[in-house]
Formats: structure tokens, sequence, C-alpha cells
């Protein structure tokens, strides 16, 4: 006759301790994840929201750029997963917004719009307002002959991996940077020195000036872009977007 032996609850709470831990290491370096901390019960987001809307949110954080908090899938992707109408999704997406967990964006007309998960703050982080950064060549006489959508995936992609959370537009004459949050000037000052970095052909474009300073010595500054400040101009840009 074997005699089996038996382990008490102690000791099989350290057999799951151990797996979980083993688990959990083994997921965060070999597969994918999302990240809910423990802010998300303590802004109530966990205690107004409906089930369905705590489902989606999940689909939604899996499916997201970890750094960015974006999502791709349209509302027909995920009415199929969840075997349910695009009508359902879109009111749970509108749950999902009211609580200011997501932002649904359309960046293209007619197109699907994009989700972003939002930080777990109690009010809304940003408002509906637009902040519209609208910037030219600072040199005149390059600014009439150069095309700056010739250098647009120069110009893009340098300036939405340094200013997170941004959307630019390159034109023939200028370049807008769209923010539903404010960008620091300093953040904009460097914008110029990073996408000569990435191009030199923007020296050539750079105007140099000197100014004199403080102790009578000469200085010089070298702009590449120059913000747009009229009213009217601005004003148009912003009428169409």
């Amino acid at each position: 006759m074997i005699k089996k032996k038996s382990i008490n609850n102690k000791q099989i709470s350290k057999i799951l301790k151990q797996n979980y831990a083993t688990w959990k290491k083994s997921s965060l370096e070999n597969k994918g994840y999302f990240i809910v901390f423990n802010e998300f019960k303590k802004s109530n987001k966990l205690k107004d929201m409906s089930g369905n809307a705590l489902k989606l949110f999940i689909y939604l954080g899996i499916h997201s750029d970890n750094s960015t908090g974006e999502v791709w899938h349209g509302n027909k992707r995920i009415s199929d997963y969840f075997n349910k109408s695009e009508r359902t999704i879109r009111l749970w997406m509108q749950e999902l917004e009211s609580l200011n967990l997501i932002k649904r964006l359309q960046l293209e007309f007619n197109k699907e719009s994009h989700t972003f998960l939002q930080p777990y703050y109690s009010k809304d982080l940003f408002s509906s307002e637009k902040y519209i950064y609208v910037y030219r060549l600072k040199n005149y006489n390059y600014r009439k002959e150069v095309d700056l959508t010739e250098y647009k995936d120069t110009i893009k992609p340098t300036i939405t991996r340094y200013l997170k959370n941004t959307y630019v537009t390159v034109k023939k004459d200028y370049f807008e940077i769209m923010s539903f949050s404010p960008i620091e000037n300093k953040e904009l000052r460097n914008i110029g020195k990073l996408i000569k970095s990435k191009n030199p052909i923007f020296e050539t474009f750079t105007k140099t000036y000197q100014y004199k300073k403080a102790d009578g010595s000469i200085g010089y500054n070298h702009h590449l872009f120059e913000r747009v400040k009229n009213k009217k101009f601005l004003e148009n840009i912003t009428d169409n977007l």
C-alpha cells in the first residue's frame, strides 16, 4: 500500500505564489502586456464603469501601443471580437470617453477614428481646445522657393518622436503642430535643431543674424524656422482642421 503524502495549505500557498511569480516574470519578458495601476481604483474609475466598458477597456489596453496608448483597432474589428453590433461598441466607447479613460480622434477625413488611452485623472486632462503651432522657414529668400512637403519624411517623424501625442501636417510653405495640451517654448525651440540634425540640407536654409549682448560683444543666432503669429493666417488654418 502506497501512502500518499498530503500537503497543507501553507505549502500550497507557497507553490501558488511561486507559480505566479514565474509566470509574471516570463510574461513581462516575452509577451505583450497591459498594466493597470493602483490609481485606477483610487480615481473611482473601477467603481463607476459598467462591466461591458471594463471589458472594452481591457481589450483596448491589450492592443495599445505600450509607450503612447494609441489603439488602431476599429469598431468593426472590435465588434467582431465581442460578437456585438458596432452601435453597441460605440456606446461602450462613449462610456469610456465620459470617464476620461480614452480619447477618440478622426485623424483623416472620413476615416476610422483612432483611440488613445488616457491617464487616470479624475477630470479631463485635456480640454476640447486645439493648440496649433505653425512654423515656416525663417530665411525669407528660401521660404519662397523651398517646398517643405519634399521634406515631410524628415519633418513629421522628427517632431512626433520628440513631442509625444502631437499631430503634424506639412504644407508647401509651413507646417502645423497640433496638440490638445500646451507645448513648452523650450521644446518648440529645439525643433529646428533636431530637424537639422536629421538632414544637413536644412543648414542651407538656416538664417544667421547677429545681435549685441549685454556686455557689448556680438552674438549670433542660427534659426531654421520661425513661429507664425499672424492672426488671419492662423484663423484660416484652424477653420480647416
